[in-house]
């Protein structure tokens, strides 16, 4: 192994040296060679060579000395140098570098030295040598010293090479990994701020722009909003009854919806005048609403729902029930009792609890049929919905029998626009079962 790292090492060095070694070798060698190692080789060539070597070599023997050098050297020079270096050193060097150095250096000097030692390892080297090398190899030191010191450098450069070599690795190993990390890191971060930022921004925008939809379409719209339409054909909107009760066409009819903006409208007269009014779900029409929603009914729906929680499903007593519906005076109500199983009793009931006490409301119910043509219809223009409203179904009743139509009362929205809130009905704010209808969808149809 001495061997081995004696013509690496020699490589190394000799490649380096060359270029600048040729020009003072012959002047100053035989200075150099006779005052140089006697006293001062083991103290000098210690502190001085580590420190030039150190520098010059670390970054030549990187690659090799780390594998090579760290588990060979270390264990075997530790050892050997302890011993020989205070004992023996003096005398064994000398034949020992001689031999050695002697085969090694005539062949690779020229190419390693020039590299390495360039011209710090000149002027050090004459420093040093001239110090060192008087008593000892004054006789042999002509012919051996370039052996020797190639061979004694190797011993005494490899623990500190170790050390320096291995902190030198680190900080760039730390160098490298924290650059790589900074990179890495900056992709992820774009990467993910790029999806946080495309979420936030579709949310953003999908608010903004329903906000900017509705906005736009309300600066058009008040609680008193005139829609001219024209009478659509049988196909799109299939009537219930083969035989209507009412005169068809009707001229014109007020659609009037249950929402919150309503309040304060003063829509009460328009909503009158209309030749036909269709009301939705028993809305309340006292006093104290008489201006904004108005007294007239000619058609109101009742959800089977309202029968059972409003009027306990007219199980117990029907007096309560005939006496709200004196409110709407003889108009029709209008209720979907074969649409859905649930719904059929309540209905019946209904329909008994009118005909036995001789009122004059008279009950229809829609056709099934007309139900889902309606559902199929809207959901094929975008509304997607477990349940439409009953106020689109009023309306889509109303534009087949209508010639002009009015709608009032539909805002699906919790702010209005002046910013004030508004409540979800003109009478209360008891919001539905989330998940059942979709009323910002069914207002953008609408309108």
């Amino acid at each position: 192994m001495v061997r081995v790292l004696v013509r690496v090492l020699v490589r190394v060095l000799v490649r380096v040296l060359v270029r600048v070694m040729v020009r003072e070798m012959v002047s100053v060698m035989v200075r150099v060679l006779v005052r140089v190692m006697v006293r001062v080789l083991v103290r000098e060539m210690v502190r001085v060579l580590v420190r030039v070597l150190v520098r010059v070599m670390v970054r030549v023997m990187v690659r090799v000395m780390v594998r090579v050098l760290v588990r060979v050297l270390v264990r075997v020079l530790a050892r050997v140098l302890a011993r020989v270096l205070a004992r023996v050193l003096a005398r064994v060097l000398v034949r020992v570098m001689v031999r050695v150095m002697v085969r090694v250096l005539v062949r690779e000097m020229v190419r390693v030295l020039v590299r390495v030692l360039v011209r710090v390892m000149v002027r050090v080297m004459i420093r040093v040598m001239v110090r060192v090398m008087v008593r000892v190899l004054v006789r042999e030191m002509v012919s051996v010293m370039v052996r020797v010191l190639v061979r004694v450098m190797v011993r005494v450069m490899v623990r500190v090479l170790v050390r320096v070599m291995v902190r030198v690795m680190v900080r760039v190993l730390v160098r490298v990994m924290v650059r790589e990390m900074v990179r890495v890191m900056v992709r992820v971060l774009v990467r993910v701020l790029v999806r946080v930022m495309v979420r936030v921004m579709v949310r953003e925008m999908v608010r903004v722009m329903v906000r900017v939809m509705a906005r736009a379409l309300a600066l058009c719209v008040c609680a008193c909003v005139h829609v001219y339409v024209y009478s659509l054909h049988d196909t799109h909107f299939p009537l219930v009854y083969q035989e209507t009760p009412l005169q068809h066409p009707l001229k014109k009819c007020s659609v009037v919806g249950n929402g919150g903006v309503l309040k304060h409208s003063g829509c009460g007269k328009d909503i009158d005048q209309a030749d036909f009014v269709m009301r939705c779900n028993l809305p309340p029409l006292s006093r104290e609403y008489v201006e904004d929603v108005g007294t007239r009914t000619n058609l109101v729906t009742a959800n089977p729902s309202i029968i059972e929680k409003r009027f306990q499903n007219l199980l117990w007593s029907r007096k309560s029930f005939v006496e709200s519906m004196k409110a709407y005076g003889s108009s029709y109500i209008y209720m979907p009792a074969f649409s859905m199983k649930p719904g059929t009793d309540p209905s019946l009931r209904a329909h008994y609890a009118l005909a036995d006490t001789s009122s004059n409301l008279t009950m229809l119910f829609a056709n099934p049929e007309f139900l889902r043509t309606v559902g199929k219809f809207w959901k094929g223009r975008g509304v997607h919905a477990k349940r439409l409203s009953t106020g689109l179904f009023l309306v889509s009743l109303a534009l087949g029998l209508c010639e002009e139509v009015t709608a009032y009362g539909f805002w699906p929205f919790s702010v209005g626009l002046d910013e004030q809130p508004v409540s979800h009905h003109y009478y209360d704010n008891v919001l539905p079962f989330s998940g059942f209808h979709a009323m910002p969808e069914e207002f953008v149809q609408l309108w």
